[in-house]
């Protein structure tokens, strides 16, 4: 039978809703009035320490491969070196390091490409 009572009895843990509103309705109002019409938020991402970051430069390592890449590149074999050759350069300029081979290979090519057009372009000016 206790299970029966407590069943009609009012939920405490439920929150009339409807019965605060009605009792606050005119508070929100005045809140609402006082507000101003348009605020512009900016939003700053904290770092961890509080004060901001400076970023560094990033620095890239050296070519230690041992390979004349002009040389290379003028006469056309750079698809006779290795992967990890490859790579070292890459890495030095900055590059991506994922793909096969021939995709190293390529992205060499263009590289190079893009150098002798900036050189070609600043020497323009």
């Amino acid at each position: 039978m206790a299970i029966n009572c407590r069943e009609e009895e009012e939920n405490d843990l439920e929150v009339p809703v409807d019965s605060i509103m009605a009792s606050a309705s005119s508070e929100i109002e005045e809140f609402t009035e006082l507000l101003p019409e348009h605020i512009e938020v900016e939003k700053k991402r904290k770092s961890a320490g509080g004060a901001p970051k400076e970023k560094k430069p990033k620095v890239l390592p050296e070519d230690d491969s041992g390979v004349d890449w002009q040389l290379r590149l003028d006469s056309r074999t750079v698809q006779e070196i290795t992967v990890d050759k490859l790579k070292v350069y890459l890495r030095s300029k900055g590059l991506p390091l994922g793909g096969n081979k021939k995709v190293l290979v390529e992205r060499i090519y263009e590289d190079a490409n893009n150098a002798a057009e900036k050189e070609e372009f600043m020497g323009d000016l």
